[in-house]
């Protein structure tokens, strides 16, 4: 009897444990999206269809989240940040794509939902 209470008191510290490092885990991924939020904020009015045009600072934003993701590994982890914030905020599609042209700048990669992020260079 003993060695049982011993083992549900060991499973309950390892499941504490766990939940505690998943939700670290699950912080530190939100907060990995920190600066492509703080860069695309003022795009998201044209990214979801409310206004025709791009702001300067939606481009100037853009423009200073390309030179940040200067590595391959940098720019994979924008990637998949800028596919998760498009679901979340139920981005269209085309205007995405549009926005590199819209505010001069290219990137090495379609933006899409659909894009495969660990083939971005």
């Amino acid at each position: 009897m003993a060695s049982s209470s011993v083992v549900v008191k060991l499973a309950s510290v390892l499941i504490v444990c766990m939940t505690v490092i998943a939700s670290h885990i699950q912080v530190s991924q939100a907060a990995s999206c920190n600066a492509e939020i703080t860069a695309l904020a003022p795009c998201l009015t044209y990214l979801k269809a409310s206004s025709s045009s791009t702001s300067s600072k939606c481009c100037s934003g853009c423009k200073s989240l390309i030179k940040t993701t200067n590595t391959k590994s940098k720019r994979q982890a924008a990637c998949n940040c800028l596919k998760s914030l498009a679901a979340k905020y139920k981005v269209q599609a085309s205007r995405a794509q549009q926005l590199p042209s819209k505010c001069g700048f290219s990137i090495p990669y379609t933006i899409s939902t659909s894009t495969d992020c660990s083939k971005v260079n």
